[in-house]
């Protein structure tokens, strides 16, 4: 008081203040404490520099009642209240356990199931949602969601895995998690699928993929389960044959290649321009007179393909929702859906949230699309779209259309289920006094052979020519977590089993020189180099070094030097 009110009233009225002000304790918590801990030690300078009488005393009571004052209010943290009361979960003994077994078994890389979300928010049974805690606890690599903002391949093996789980191919999950190197599943039953039904989790289908290659049933503790893949754990290894192939199939759901002929390498070898329709590996799509034109500027390819048999919505009746929808949680605002002569108008403002959707029950799984969609965003922000099968409710598409007028496409890849409908929802969102209007002038849908795309200027499922790696690993050391030296002999290719990242070099010392060595990146994921027989036979010397790592270091010495400089200058 009185300003609480004042800020009360700031965020229930203005819905840039509240936006901007939406998390205000880790906003400024921090920067409070500092200012506070500035001014307060600052404070405590002064009373100490006083000259009074009976000084020693006077400094002796400042820094009892200093020092008994911060161990006073501090004593809530040594009675475990770091977490308020209100808002504590009680954590269930299960983890606690897998915490112990995996500080036995800290080797192999563990991936999180259920996989049905890609937000990379958890919800349990027991009370908690969050972005996930496991690796406070666990000290082996964990792939779960929360880290795919790190690193391409982390959301690469959710996409995969959750892609082969829900198209019920489980030799592709299994595939994907020879590729990634996952020694362990931790399957975690208290997991919950909020405002949807629970058999999104396919909870039972794991299990039952788990029993079909024979992953051992390594531990069990209430509704946590441990499984065994059998793969062995190994930071640095050579794969024992492997193929060179011009592709990458980075952000893609699907790997035929790994699938269907095992390791490869990214560079020379056969071209698979489209395998992946991905506009971020280079891939542009545009559809005008009844075809296609494809072309990926990354390999320099273009292909035209005459389109057939098109599934198009008709916007000029009404579909979906008979009226308007706001799909706002509080019903805040207005909404408004009109059909004109070109589609469909959709406005929000006040904070609504105008929501709609297309059924198209005919469309097989098994096939695979291109989706067409095209409008105009007037105001505000642009439309935006989920595509889910009707079958598992997954999203197979979510995305924001450009501003301005828009004319995307986007691929559906096909599912070998025998199975067909897909709902395409539109969301036209508004924010606080910032309205949005959209106009909906198009939605098709193409059937395409993707097969046919896949293996344009390629070959799969065989025969690609595979290479027998002459290279042998004698021996490894770590130190930290960015140098590796390695013992060799042969010829042939070296993979570290870490997602792909520029930073990372191979070199040798010869002649007191360093030799840097060929950068590649294995299976579209991980790091690799290529090694030659430049000893003729007798081992070498390798290190893995990751270059960036100089930069902490050098500012750790920096800090050093400036403390002492500090302290000299003072003192």
């Amino acid at each position: 008081p009185p300003a609480g009110k004042f800020y009360q009233y700031l965020y229930n009225h203005f819905g840039v203040f509240s936006e901007g002000f939406r998390t205000p304790f880790t906003k400024f918590s921090v920067l409070f404490e500092f200012i506070l801990a500035y001014y307060f030690g600052y404070f405590c300078y002064l009373l100490l520099t006083i000259k009074i009488k009976f000084t020693a005393v006077f400094k002796i009571l400042v820094t009892g009642v200093v020092a008994g004052g911060l161990v006073y209010f501090s004593l809530p943290a040594f009675y475990g209240e770091l977490i308020g009361l209100n808002v504590r979960v009680k954590f269930p003994s299960e983890y606690k356990q897998i915490f112990d077994w995996f500080r036995d078994n800290s080797g192999g890389r563990v991936a999180l199931m259920p996989i049905n979300t890609k937000y990379g928010w958890e919800y349990r049974n027991w009370g908690y949602e969050g972005s996930g805690f496991l690796t406070y606890g666990i000290p082996n690599p964990v792939l779960y969601r929360d880290f795919d903002r790190w690193n391409s391949a982390n959301e690469d093996f959710f996409n995969q895995a959750s892609f082969a789980l829900y198209s019920g191919n489980d030799e592709g999950f299994a595939a994907t998690l020879r590729k990634y190197r996952v020694k362990y599943l931790l399957l975690d039953e208290s997991a919950v699928n909020p405002g949807g039904s629970d058999n999104i989790l396919r909870i039972s289908e794991i299990k039952d993929i788990a029993e079909r290659f024979g992953w051992k049933k390594t531990a069990n503790f209430g509704f946590l389960t441990i499984y065994d893949t059998g793969l062995v754990e190994e930071p640095v290894f050579t794969p024992e044959r492997y193929s060179r192939v011009n592709a990458d199939l980075s952000y893609s759901p699907l790997d035929l290649i790994y699938q269907e002929s095992g390791d490869y390498v990214g560079g020379g070898g056969m071209l698979y321009p489209f395998i992946s329709l991905d506009e971020r590996l280079g891939v542009t799509t545009d559809i005008r007179d009844g075809s296609v034109e494809l072309k990926n500027e990354l390999f320099d390819a273009m292909l035209e393909i005459p389109l057939a048999g098109s599934v198009k919505a008709n916007l000029l009746i009404n579909q979906g929702f008979d009226k308007a929808y706001n799909c706002d949680l509080k019903k805040l605002g207005v909404v408004s859906k009109g059909i004109t002569n070109s589609g469909v108008l959709y406005k929000a403002s006040g904070g609504g949230v105008s929501c709609d959707y297309i059924s198209f029950p005919d469309l097989k799984y098994s096939q695979a699309y291109l989706l067409h969609i095209t409008g105009e965003n007037r105001e505000g922000r642009s439309l935006k779209i989920y595509l889910f099968d009707s079958n598992s409710q997954m999203p197979n598409i979510e995305a924001i259309l450009p501003s301005g007028n828009f004319d995307k496409v986007f691929f559906i890849y096909p599912r070998d289920l025998d199975k067909k409908g897909y709902i395409l929802n539109f969301e036209t969102r508004s924010f606080g006094r910032v309205s949005s209007e959209n106009l909906l002038t198009g939605v098709e849908f193409y059937p395409i052979d993707y097969m046919a795309l896949s293996t344009y200027q390629g070959q799969l499922p065989d025969p690609i020519y595979k290479i027998q790696n002459n290279l042998t690993v004698l021996g490894v050391k770590k130190f930290g977590n960015s140098i590796y030296k390695v013992n060799l002999k042969g010829s042939g290719l070296i993979q570290l089993n870490q997602g792909y990242e520029r930073g990372w070099i191979a070199f040798q010392i010869q002649d007191f020189k360093p030799k840097a060595f060929e950068h590649v990146k294995i299976n579209s994921w991980a790091n690799g180099w290529n090694i030659p027989d430049t000893n003729q036979g007798t081992p070498l010397t390798l290190y893995l070094f990751y270059w960036p790592q100089v930069l902490e270091w050098g500012g750790l010495a920096l800090g050093v030097i400036i403390l002492t400089w500090l302290i000299i200058r003072l003192y």
